[in-house]
């Protein structure tokens, strides 16, 4: 019994050892690590860790006992909670010493009100959404607290030394994201109060305005041309130091495809210490943040400008360094490039090493054999560090939405992941699948083609890095599969120790971007003729790409275009004229098709103001392409002829009378 007394006693001596001896984090240290890339390079501590409350579906489990993922794709992500208590929703607990660093929503303005207390002091109880509207002193700073295409943003520090707790009154909206570090035992940060003191308040404009500074042009370009299969070293250097900045402008041609081509071929590749294995490796565009091709946006670590200027400030320390580009493609490329360096101010030994690697998923990467094929793999590491970020491309030709998907990022072995995410633009930083392009200090949506097409988004975790010991996983879901085809390409930022294992390879092949056939062909497209009357109601083009089985499989029928002629809030009676061109004398054999829907009414066609057809029910119980509608046999000179469309009633079990058509098609007896 003394023994243990003895033992306890000194256990206790030596941890106030540690709390007296620790350095202690002030706030302005905090605010500091906004915008310090050199910090980001350090390695972390033991005990610092990074993680995320959030309101994912609760039903995702990891089963101990049969190391089964149940439900793991459960997607029902707005309104996870851990527990109620006292009539609240319990959304975060964290012990101390830590900070939150990041809090996103995509919906928090219900009327319920959102509760902080901080070591025991409740510094906030209000409205959610007044964190990011700029009401309060201190989040008002345009850089720090922001909505970015419908996603509400907060990035400013908040320090506890004990403990943090969130809760929520029932109706404060939906989804949140609480990313919070947490420091080593002995650590002292100070305890974030509201309102914040006037020298908190000028330390956070102070970095608000640095966090809008892209990185300065410098005044010495080297300039040089990079023939086809033609390697050039840019950088080598053989002592200590860090590079901090480099700016690369090219002389781009003018026609997007050949811009994303080029770029797609120049290959930066970067080796430190002498090794012959790169710790960098991606294709040009990626490397920068974007892909593919020239996509403006301006974060802080890295940039594109519309001239065809690409630059980054990430802080990359090195023993020895070795900078090459490469030209994979046909054409001799005009470059001019800059690099800025700087003297390390600690021991080389307290950093890490800088890695980016580019890798896509075709064909697509194997899960665990424990985990559902729904996660798609950005980053499998060994060793220390922390992660920093990624772009991700995604090739979305059918549109629909692509990335309901929830980020899931493992540390040093856990089991379930302590970042579980609710939806890939929630990652992101922005909400509810929108496809409007945003720039921001720490993310961007730099191309988005309505989501069909090529989709570039990127986040970077300066403050929220997310420090490792022994490793890092870091997944998306992703639920479309490549058949479809949706393809993923992405760019992991983050930095290892000397000693960790790196094992993705430099990748030859270039990504393809395949092209569904969705049209009928000879089809006269709806959404794109032109209408000569309609008698009420609203008309609009709707895509149709949202109505296909997400799991990629065949339906019976599809839209041709994958797109329809919408007709909206008409009434028995009404009807819309099309003038259908004919160029020729002929018999045709005329066919459409329609979209049948649980609002949609009973239609009548008339051709040249002649009734045709029997009526059509467009009713069903989920939103389907009719199938092709066969009319037989008409005679058509030629000219522009009038194709009518006549609401005439209803199914019974239709609940309005809309309309959907999708084409027109007129096929000749002869040739």
């Amino acid at each position: 019994m003394l023994k243990r007394i003895i033992q306890c006693g000194l256990s206790s001596i030596a941890l106030l050892a540690v709390q007296a001896h620790a350095e202690p984090i002030t706030y302005k240290d905090l605010v500091n690590r906004l915008t310090d890339m050199e910090y980001l390079a350090t390695l972390p501590a033991k005990g610092e860790t990074m993680a995320q409350f959030s309101s994912y579906d609760r039903r995702s489990k990891y089963d101990e006992k049969s190391g089964k993922y149940l439900q793991w794709d459960a997607n029902d992500d707005g309104r996870g909670y851990i527990r109620m208590e006292n009539g609240e929703e319990v959304f975060a607990e964290m012990n101390g010493p830590g900070c939150i660093w990041r809090i996103w929503s995509a919906d928090p303005t219900g009327q319920g009100k959102i509760r902080i207390v901080i070591d025991g002091r409740e510094i906030f109880h209000d409205c959610f959404q007044n964190l990011f509207n700029g009401s309060v002193n201190g989040f008002h700073f345009p850089n720090l607290t922001y909505v970015a295409s419908r996603g509400w943003n907060s990035y400013v520090p908040m320090p506890y030394q004990k403990s943090c707790k969130i809760t929520a009154e029932p109706g404060w909206g939906r989804y949140f994201h609480f990313n919070y570090a947490t420091y080593p035992q002995g650590t002292s940060v100070p305890s974030f109060t509201l309102p914040m003191p006037p020298q908190d308040i000028a330390i956070l404009q102070a970095a608000n305005e640095k966090l809008a500074a892209k990185l300065p042009s410098p005044a010495d370009l080297t300039t040089f041309q990079l023939a086809p299969s033609q390697t050039i070293t840019l950088v080598e250097k053989n002592s200590p130091a860090a590079i901090t900045g480099w700016s690369l402008k090219l002389k781009l041609p003018e026609d997007v495809e050949a811009r994303r081509a080029l770029l797609m071929n120049l290959v930066v590749q970067i080796n430190w210490d002498g090794s012959d294995k790169p710790a960098v490796w991606a294709p040009l565009d990626a490397f920068f943040g974007t892909q593919p091709g020239v996509n403006p946006f301006t974060t802080y670590p890295t940039g594109v400008e519309e001239d065809g200027t690409f630059w980054c400030r990430w802080f990359m320390p090195f023993q020895s360094a070795r900078v090459t580009l490469l030209n994979r493609g046909d054409e001799t490329v005009e470059c001019a490039s800059a690099f800025q360096t700087a003297a390390l101010s600690q021991p080389l030994e307290n950093y890490g090493r800088f890695h980016a690697k580019w890798h896509g998923d075709d064909p697509e990467p194997l899960p665990e054999p424990e985990r559902q094929a729904i996660d798609w793999r950005v980053l499998h590491t060994s060793g220390r560090g922390r992660w920093c970020g990624m772009m991700l491309h995604v090739w979305n030709p059918l549109g629909a939405w692509w990335g309901e998907g929830d980020e899931k990022i493992y540390i040093d072995g856990e089991k379930f992941p302590s970042t579980f995410g609710t939806g890939s633009e929630d990652y992101f930083g922005y909400a509810w699948c929108h496809p409007g392009l945003f720039t921001k200090p720490y993310h961007a949506q730099s191309i988005s083609e309505n989501n069909a097409g090529h989709v570039s988004v990127n986040r970077f975790h300066i403050s929220d890095q997310i420090p490792f010991q022994n490793g890092i996983e870091a997944d998306i879901e992703k639920y479309f599969p490549n058949s479809r085809p949706t393809r993923y390409w992405a760019i992991a930022y983050w930095y290892l120790s000397p000693d960790g294992s790196d094992t993705y390879a430099p990748i030859a092949a270039l990504p393809d971007y395949p092209m569904p056939d969705v049209w009928v062909k000879g089809a006269l497209e709806c959404e794109n003729l032109h209408v000569l009357s309609c008698t009420g109601g609203r008309r609009s083009r709707q895509e149709m790409h949202g109505f296909l089985p997400v799991d990629g499989s065949k339906p019976l029928h599809s839209w041709s275009g994958l797109a329809q002629f919408f007709w909206q809030h008409g009434k028995p009676g009404d009807f819309l004229e099309f003038a259908v061109p004919v160029e020729k004398s002929n018999d045709y054999n005329l066919e459409i098709q329609i979209t049948k829907a649980r609002d949609y009414a009973n239609l009548q066609l008339w051709l040249d103001g002649k009734r045709i057809g029997p009526e059509i029910d467009a009713y069903s119980p989920n939103v389907i392409a009719s199938g092709p509608i066969p009319y037989g046999t008409v005679h058509l000179e030629p000219g522009t002829h009038v194709v009518k469309f006549e609401i005439i009633g209803k199914n019974d079990q239709s609940s309005n009378y809309f309309a959907g058509l999708d084409y027109i098609l007129l096929k000749p007896d002869k040739p």
